[in-house]
C-alpha cells in the first residue's frame, strides 16, 4: 500500500500542499519552520484516528482544513473544523463509500503505521525495533544479532589473547648480537670433561716420574740398600762386584729412560672452557627467550587477524540488514519520513 497522491490544506503550517510521489521514496526538504513536519502530521492525522489529532490542527487564521490521500484502491479524506473532524473513505472510482472508515483504516494499516514524530525522537535501538514491526525484510535479524553477539565475544577474547601475548613478548628481554642457532652445549661439555681427564693423566704421569726419579736417583731407601749390598758383595767376593756392576748399569739405564721421556703435555685451560660453557648456556637461554617472544608476537598477530575478520563479518551482517530494509517493498509511508531533511 502506498500514497499515489497527497493533498493538505490549512494543516498546521501548511496553506496548500499537493504531492504526487514518483518512485518508492519522497524527500521533503526545506528550512526549519517551513512545514516539513506538518506534511508528516497531515498524513498521520488522516490515517491514525481522532486520538492522534491535536487540539488545534488547523492553520492559524483559517477556519477549516482537509487532508486527502489517494491510496490507489481507495481515497481517504479527513476534514477539520474548529470543533471536530470527519473522515470518509471511498473507492478510487467514487462508486462506494465505506460505512466505518476508521475501523477499515485501522484494520488495513495496522502494524504498518506508526507516529513519525515519535519515531524521529526515538533512539537508534527504538527506531530499529519500530522498523522491524513496519518492514518485513528477507533477513533474520535475531539470527544476525545472535551471530554478532557470538562474534563480538570471540573478538573480545581474541583481542584479550593478543594483548596478553604482546605483553608476554614485551616482557622478554633479548640481548643484541645473538647467533642464529643455539650453541652445542653437549660438545662443549664433552670438551670440558676431556680436558679434566687429560689434566688428570698429566698429573698421574708427573707423580709416577717423580717417584721413579727418587727411586733411581738414590733418594729412596731401595737404591741405597742396593748400593750397600753391592759394597758388601764386593768385599765378599769379586763375583759380587760383577753383580754390583750389573745393578749400577740397570740404574743408569732407568735414569736414561727417565731423561729420554718426552715433555709433559701442556695443561688444558679448563677455566676458559668453563667460561665458554657458561657463555653458551647464557646465549641459548637468550635465544629461547627470542623464540618465545617471536611465538608470542605471531600468536598476537593471529588473534588480531581473527579479530579483524570477526569485525568484518559483523559489519557485513549490519550491511545486509540495511540493504534488506532498503530493498523491502512493504515499508510504510512513515519509513519514507526517516530520510526527510
Amino acid at each position: 500500500m502506498k500514497i499515489v497522491q497527497f493533498t493538505a490544506e490549512n494543516i498546521k503550517r501548511l496553506k496548500l500542499v499537493s504531492i504526487t510521489p514518483k518512485g518508492h521514496m519522497v524527500e521533503i526538504t526545506g528550512k526549519n519552520g517551513q512545514g516539513k513536519t506538518s506534511v508528516l502530521d497531515a498524513i498521520w492525522y488522516a490515517l491514525g484516528g481522532k486520538e492522534n489529532i491535536p487540539a488545534v490542527p488547523i492553520r492559524r487564521g483559517a477556519e477549516k482544513a482537509r487532508v486527502t490521500l489517494d491510496m490507489g484502491e481507495f481515497i481517504v479524506e479527513r476534514r477539520f473544523t474548529e470543533k471536530d473532524s470527519t473522515i470518509t473513505v471511498k473507492t478510487s472510482d467514487g462508486s462506494a463509500t465505506y460505512a466505518s472508515p476508521q475501523k477499515m483504516l485501522d484494520a488495513l494499516v495496522g502494524s504498518l503505521s506508526f507516529d513519525p514524530l515519535e519515531f524521529s525522537r526515538a533512539g537508534a535501538a527504538e527506531q530499529f525495533a519500530i522498523l522491524r514491526q513496519t518492514v518485513k525484510p528477507d533477513v533474520d535479524f535475531d539470527k544476525i544479532a545472535a551471530e554478532n553477539k557470538a562474534d563480538y565475544e570471540k573478538r573480545t577474547n581474541s583481542n584479550k589473547a593478543a594483548k596478553e601475548q604482546r605483553a608476554i613478548a614485551a616482557n622478554i628481554a633479548v640481548p643484541e648480537g645473538l647467533p642464529a642457532e643455539p650453541v652445542d652445549e653437549s660438545a662443549l661439555d664433552k670438551e670440558l670433561r676431556d680436558g679434566y681427564e687429560a689434566n688428570s693423566q698429566v698429573e698421574i704421569q708427573k707423580e709416577k716420574r717423580r717417584q721413579d726419579s727418587e727411586r733411581w736417583n738414590g733418594y729412596g731407601g731401595e737404591i741405597q740398600a742396593l748400593r750397600l749390598k753391592a759394597d758388601e758383595l764386593r768385599q765378599q767376593a769379586i763375583k759380587v762386584d760383577q753383580q754390583a756392576a750389573t745393578l749400577e748399569k740397570e740404574v743408569a739405564t732407568q735414569l736414561e729412560r727417565i731423561a729420554a721421556l718426552p715433555p709433559l703435555a701442556e695443561k688444558i685451560d679448563v677455566d676458559a672452557l668453563r667460561k665458554r660453557c657458561d657463555e653458551a648456556k647464557a646465549v641459548n637461554v637468550a635465544i629461547q627467550r627470542r623464540t618465545n617472544k617471536a611465538n608470542a608476537t605471531a600468536a598476537a598477530e593471529d588473534h588480531e587477524v581473527g579479530s579483524a575478520a570477526l569485525t568484518k563479518r559483523m559489519a557485513d551482517r549490519e550491511a545486509s540488514k540495511l540493504a534488506a530494509l532498503k530493498a523491502s517493498r512493504c515499508r510504510s509511508m512513515a519509513l519514507a519520513s526517516v530520510t526527510a531533511s
